[in-house]
C-alpha cells in the first residue's frame, strides 16, 4: 500500500487504484511511472490528429481490452501506426551512432556514476536531440519526462515540477525534464525552471537549435 499511495502522489489523483496496482504489479514505483506516462501519451498523440479527448480512463490504463486482437483480423499492431522515424529511434547509448564527440569522456563517466549534469542540446531539427536526451536518461535510475516549449507553457511545466518533487521527496529518486524547443519559452517562463534546477529537483536537458538562450545560461 505504501507502494500505491507513493506512485499516486507521483502521478495525481485521475487514474483509479486498480489501474494503479495493475502498473505496480510487475516492476518498482519508478517503472510504474514511467508506463503510467507512456501510456497516457499515445492516446493524447492519437487524439491531436482526430480532434476528441481521450477518456481519463483510458489513458490511465494500459489495460489489455485496449490492445488489438490481431489473431484472426489481420489487423496491425496499434505501434506499427507510429511514423518510421518514430519506430526506429534508438532506446539505448550503444544504438545511438554519429554522437561520439557530444558522448564525451566526462559525459560517460557521470552516467556511470549518475551524476547527469543540466545539458543544452544544440542543433538543426532532424540531427537526433530527442534521441540523445532519451538514450542518455536511459542510462541513469531516473524518472524521464519531456515536454515540448512549442506547445506547453507554464502550467504543464509546473505538473512537471510537482510530480519531480514528489518523486524526489518520497522515494529518492530525481526526474530529467527534457524541455524540446526550450527558446521557445519567453524569459518569464523559462525562470520558472531555474529554481527547481538549481535545487536540482529536476536535470534539465534543453533541445535548441541555438546555443544562445534568453537565460538559463
Amino acid at each position: 500500500m505504501a507502494d500505491l499511495a507513493t506512485l499516486r502522489a507521483i502521478v495525481g489523483d485521475e487514474p483509479s487504484d486498480s489501474a494503479l496496482k495493475l502498473l505496480l504489479r510487475d516492476g518498482t514505483v519508478e517503472a510504474a511511472a514511467n508506463r503510467f506516462f507512456e501510456a497516457s501519451a499515445a492516446p493524447a498523440a492519437a487524439a491531436s490528429t482526430t480532434g476528441k479527448r481521450p477518456s481519463s480512463a483510458a489513458a490511465a490504463t494500459p489495460s489489455k481490452e485496449r490492445r488489438l486482437d490481431t489473431s484472426s483480423s489481420g489487423a496491425k499492431p496499434a505501434g506499427s501506426a507510429k511514423p518510421l522515424a518514430e519506430r526506429m529511434r534508438p532506446s539505448r547509448l550503444d544504438d545511438l551512432l554519429g554522437q561520439g564527440e557530444a558522448l564525451d569522456a566526462v559525459l560517460r563517466q557521470s552516467l556511470c556514476e549518475d551524476r547527469l549534469p543540466s545539458l543544452l542540446l544544440w542543433g538543426p531539427p532532424g540531427c537526433g536531440k530527442t534521441s540523445f536526451a532519451a538514450c542518455v536518461a536511459a542510462s541513469t535510475q531516473r524518472l524521464f519526462r519531456s515536454l515540448s516549449a512549442a506547445k506547453c507553457g507554464v502550467s504543464e511545466l509546473r505538473e512537471e515540477l510537482s510530480r519531480a518533487a514528489n518523486a524526489l521527496r518520497l522515494r529518492g529518486v530525481g526526474t530529467i525534464l527534457f524541455v524540446d524547443e526550450i527558446h521557445r519559452w519567453s524569459k518569464a517562463q523559462q525562470d520558472a525552471l531555474l529554481m527547481d534546477v538549481e535545487k536540482g529537483t529536476v536535470t534539465l536537458v534543453g533541445g535548441s537549435p541555438s546555443p544562445t538562450l534568453p537565460t538559463l545560461s
